[in-house]
């Protein structure tokens, strides 16, 4: 673990699951968060070739936070950045 948090990693997190749907096109899982069921969704083309888990399978998942070096631009001024909300909003 030391040689992950040497690369910047700041967090890391496990949780557990199961597949229970898989169509041409996404493999869905369950999983269970702080003793919440989360349904959740992945393309089949985000699994490695040959490695597409079935209906059933328990699957264990990993999130891996790690600090990168700053861009040399600002956040708001991101071209990918969408749907940018001004506050306070009326209704």
């Amino acid at each position: 673990m030391s040689e992950l948090l040497d690369r910047g990693t700041c967090l890391v997190e496990s949780c557990e699951g199961e597949v229970i749907d898989v169509s041409n096109s996404h493999v869905t899982l369950v999983l269970e968060i702080d003793g919440e069921l989360l349904e959740q969704s992945y393309s089949i083309e985000q699994f490695m070739e040959g490695r597409l888990p079935e209906k059933g399978d328990r699957i264990g998942i990993t999130v891996q936070f790690t600090k990168l070096p700053p861009k040399e631009h600002k956040e708001y001024d991101h071209p990918k950045r969408k749907n940018v909300v001004e506050l306070p909003m009326e209704f």
